[in-house]
């Protein structure tokens, strides 16, 4: 996917494949974003992404490369205590810190959290990319969450039609019960959306 400037800055964010435009708006509107060094508090600032510094939360946003010819696409395995950013302000390891130093420029298909562990796909291929994370094209994405305690189908039931998180509701997703144990239960969750630690907070 390329870029021609001069673009806005929230539609420029989307581009990256880690916002949504409505999540880029809410963090530019919150302060979030700088633009060489100088905090833009409006959507629609123009932006030069080929020669401007871009920063969302103290981390450098890069532009992404061209791609031609068929995509490439890895499967890594992200371990618990690794970051799914591509430079953290807290020094802590990033999953491209586990790649090869001559791998280059790629996008990682989706995020997991510090204390999850599982599949991630990456590629350099920015369309593709978006097209398994945007919530319009509905792709499911499946997780074995381990849930403390003995939830009843009632509270499974309520979760999987959706709750409020910050004044947004979750879209419907699937959750099936694998197991129940003494003290937890495993279940399986279907969601076509990816907000940040959506399960724990819909847990919460």
């Amino acid at each position: 996917m390329s870029i021609s400037p001069p673009v806005s800055l929230h539609r420029f964010l989307k581009t990256t494949n880690r916002y949504s435009v409505r999540e880029g708006e809410k963090l530019i509107r919150m302060g979030q974003v700088r633009v060489n060094d100088v905090v833009v508090d409006r959507p629609e600032a123009r932006v030069d992404p080929a020669v401007d510094r871009i920063e969302v939360a103290g981390e450098v946003v890069d532009v992404p490369p061209v791609v031609t010819g068929p995509p490439e696409v890895w499967l890594l395995h992200k371990p618990v205590g690794i970051v799914c950013t591509r430079a953290d302000e807290k020094g802590r390891q990033t999953i491209y810190d586990l790649l090869p130093a001559d791998m280059g420029y790629v996008f990682s298909v989706g995020r997991l959290d510090l204390m999850s562990e599982g599949a991630l796909l990456l590629t350099r291929d920015g369309d593709l990319a978006r097209r398994l994370t945007e919530p319009r094209f509905e792709v499911t994405k499946t997780y074995r969450v381990k849930l403390r305690g003995h939830p009843s189908d009632q509270t499974l039931a309520r979760l999987a039609r959706g709750v409020e998180i910050e004044g947004v509701r979750t879209r419907p997703c699937r959750i099936s019960v694998e197991k129940r144990g003494t003290t937890h239960t495993w279940t399986t969750w279907g969601l076509t959306e990816g907000k940040n630690r959506q399960i724990r907070r819909m847990c919460e």
